[in-house]
């Protein structure tokens, strides 16, 4: 399977429904040779004589491993490898430092010219009715097969919004397999289903003796998806003192064990899911508005089946091969007309479940109405119905908690005052 080009993504907008992107546009130009362009397809660059790396470059005064350029969140690192003659940024030599929007830099007799390139794209509805495993021909989730499609091949932080049975951990193994790194691991957690007093050390590990019964070090559930994909799930159920930490794992990108004395650097990518208003958990002090800014990065929300109707049959269809294994079934036409006016309150799950119920169950080859047995609706918990609506109850009630004070909601958010200032205009 093909890597994917990396994305970097600046910011999903949900209220115009964009999302926009960047890449680094380099041109080197060594002595004497015509200058080679290259627009950034990887995190990192490594610069130097030698062939193995990334731009290699003809050049006696430039060592073998020269110095790497590092993308950071919307930033360029340049970094000297302990060159020999240095690496120099406005004549002045650097070891390490943050490079602004345009420029360019000196490496031996070697000039490197940089400059940021944004894009702005708007989210359309994908061409076809499937993506991958997930199957929806409607608008609105084919919108949604779009939008993992640009972001799966990013480190952004994604966020999850909808109802149960609407099919989350399936995204998420989606954009871990589409991810940058799709060979390495995938560990789903449902942060709502391990008890309190364990779930520290799931998470983060324990080393030998830092509690009673901590016979052995254990490696939490972080350590164990470095290099791939952590999926926390109903996270808004993590404890407000893990939040901290959880925070601490997205800045810094490291982590301590429990009892350990030595921080852990570790390469995860980030995607949470929840079936609740996190924003309200916000307002009410359950959540951390700081860190739900962090994983809001890509907020991807998942319609409830009732409000895709037309993507009825076309799942029902589906499920009834995977679970016709010895005779051709096939739905009457009442039996669709009935699915199609019921509400689903268990979703995608729930229709799984109600056609292999009546495979199992039926005594002819044709599924009849009166084989559908649907279970009772239980009421699900509020959520976003979409980015803007989710978006726009974040930031209405950050207002209305601060009384109209705008510097004191850009507080509450973790946002500057002039992105509040921007949001407030557009809603």
């Amino acid at each position: 399977m093909k890597t994917p080009s990396p994305t970097h993504i600046l910011k999903l907008d949900p209220l115009s429904g964009t999302l926009q992107t960047q890449k680094w546009k380099i041109l080197i130009a060594p002595p004497e040779q015509n200058p080679i362009a290259y627009l950034q397809e990887i995190p990192e660059i490594t610069l130097g004589q030698d062939a193995s790396n990334t731009l290699p470059i003809r050049d006696d005064f430039v060592s073998r491993q020269h110095c790497i350029l590092l993308q950071d969140d919307d930033r360029l690192i340049l970094q000297d490898l302990g060159s020999t003659n240095g690496t120099f940024f406005e004549g002045r030599r650097v070891t390490r430092m943050s490079l602004p929007t345009k420029g360019e830099f000196r490496i031996g007799k070697t000039t490197v010219t940089f400059e940021r390139s944004v894009a702005t794209e708007k989210i359309l509805p994908y061409r076809w009715a499937r993506f991958k495993h997930m199957i929806g021909e409607s608008k609105a989730m084919r919108e949604v097969f779009t939008l993992l499609e640009k972001v799966a091949p990013s480190t952004a932080p994604v966020l999850i919004m909808g109802e149960s049975g609407t099919g989350k951990e399936m995204t998420a193994q989606l954009l871990h397999e589409l991810s940058l790194s799709p060979s390495g691991p995938f560990v789903a957690v449902n942060c709502g289903a391990i008890p309190s007093t364990m779930i520290e050390s799931l998470l983060f590990g324990h080393e030998r003796g830092a509690f009673t019964g901590a016979a052995e070090r254990h490696e939490g559930y972080f350590e164990q998806a470095n290099g791939g994909t952590i999926f926390l799930d109903e996270i808004g159920e993590l404890p407000m003192e893990l939040q901290t930490r959880l925070l601490r794992i997205l800045e810094e990108k490291k982590l301590r064990r429990i009892g350990g004395k030595h921080d852990i650097a570790i390469n995860v990518r980030i995607v949470s899911a929840t079936n609740r208003d996190v924003a309200d958990n916000v307002k009410q002090g359950k959540f951390r508005s700081d860190l739900f800014y962090r994983l809001y990065v890509i907020p991807v929300i998942l319609p409830p089946l009732r409000e895709r109707r037309e993507d009825v049959v076309i799942l029902a269809e589906h499920f009834l091969k995977l679970a016709n294994t010895t005779r051709p079934f096939r739905f009457t036409q009442k039996a669709l007309e009935k699915m199609k006016a019921h509400r689903w309150p268990g979703n995608v799950r729930e229709l799984k479940n109600t056609i292999e119920r009546a495979v199992l169950l039926a005594h002819h080859h044709e599924l009849t109405e009166d084989d559908l047995d649907f279970m009772p609706e239980v009421e699900q918990p509020a959520c976003a119905r979409n980015l803007g609506d989710a978006e726009k109850e974040i930031v209405l009630k950050a207002m209305r908690s601060a009384r109209g004070n705008q510097s004191e909601a850009a507080r509450e958010l973790g946002i500057a005052r002039t992105t509040l200032r921007k949001k407030l205009k557009k809603l």
